[in-house]
Formats: C-alpha cells, structure tokens, sequence
C-alpha cells in the first residue's frame, strides 16, 4: 500500500512542555559516566511528549480539513536549570488517497 496526497491544507504545529525533575536529570547523566542506554524513565518522559505533540497535531489536521499530517519533530531544552524540554511537531495538513503499490521481482 501507499499513498497520493491529492490536496494540500496548510501548515499545522503543536508543541508540549515537559518538566524534567533532578532526579530523572542525574540519572539520564550516568550514561555518560558508566556508558549504556539513557534510564527508561526519562525515555517515557520524551515518548509521553512526542505521543501529545502527535495527538496536538492530528487534531490540528483534522480541524483544517486533513485526513494526514507529514511530521517533523524538534526538541529545545527550556528553563534557568535546563529542567524543561519542549517537544514541537510540525507539518502540513493533507487529503490522501490510498494506492496499491506493486512489488518488483
């Protein structure tokens, strides 16, 4: 399956603020020191932000008319302490039709 944009709605964006606690800040620095993924609380934290951004935007779409959303995610380190993260997705409201792809040999 794929898809055709037949109709373009315009620009559409939503951006959320998540706190970022000191506890969750020292442990997403360990990595640093002792190598290894970032804990996954803090993941949970950026997954829970982009998923409201996400939800923000589809809103957003649907208010303009569109049935899909092109997305680009950004995210900036807010506060004196860097203790915030806002998480902004942008893109363009769209119509889509479905098309069925054929597969090369």
């Amino acid at each position: 399956m794929g898809a055709q944009i037949t109709k373009y709605y315009g620009e559409v964006g939503a951006e959320v603020i998540i706190g970022a606690n000191v506890h969750k800040d020292f442990l997403a620095g360990l990595p640093d020191v002792f190598g290894g993924g970032t804990p996954v609380s803090y993941d949970k934290v950026m997954q829970q932000g982009c998923k409201s951004a996400l939800q923000g935007l589809k809103a957003c779409a649907a208010e303009k008319g569109g049935d899909a959303v092109d997305i680009n995610f950004n995210y900036q380190v807010l506060g004196q302490s860097n203790s915030m993260i806002m998480v902004s997705a942008t893109g363009t409201a769209v119509i889509i039709e479905l098309t069925v792809v054929e597969r090369l040999a």
